[in-house]
């Protein structure tokens, strides 16, 4: 009898997506010294006084300094950020994710909720 291995999905987090890669987007990742964000994190896109830039960082619980809307996206393969104009495949709208992929940011609930609204304008729905 043959035997089939197969491999975990990185996407271990993601319910459904829209037909296609609809859902799908490449962006830039910030440069960090040894730096590896697996697949399922959260970015954010950077802003310096109120300037966007180009790239995107973890989101931390210093969320609430972003504007509103949030621009978030979700890795679907781990990045290695620390190399210069690292590129993350991402899920950047119409998806449906599980809740397990929001950090808790030690029962911080409003940074849960803004983070949970950022997505939901995305048409990212956290289940």
């Amino acid at each position: 009898m043959t035997r089939v291995y197969q491999q975990a999905v990185p996407e271990f987090f993601l319910l459904s997506e829209a037909n296609g890669t609809r859902s799908r987007d490449t962006v830039y990742v910030k440069q960090a010294a040894g730096a590896y964000y697996p697949p399922g994190t959260i970015l954010v896109k950077e802003e310096i006084a109120g300037e966007q830039q180009l790239e995107f960082v973890p989101v931390t619980a210093s969320v609430a300094a972003y504007t509103n809307p949030l621009m978030l996206v979700i890795t679907s393969q781990g990045v290695d950020a620390s190399v210069a104009g690292a590129r993350a495949f991402v899920i950047a709208r119409d998806a449906e994710v599980k809740a397990s992929v929001v950090p808790g940011f030690a029962g911080d609930q409003s940074l849960v909720d803004r983070i949970t609204d950022g997505l939901y304008q995305l048409g990212i729905i956290v289940r």
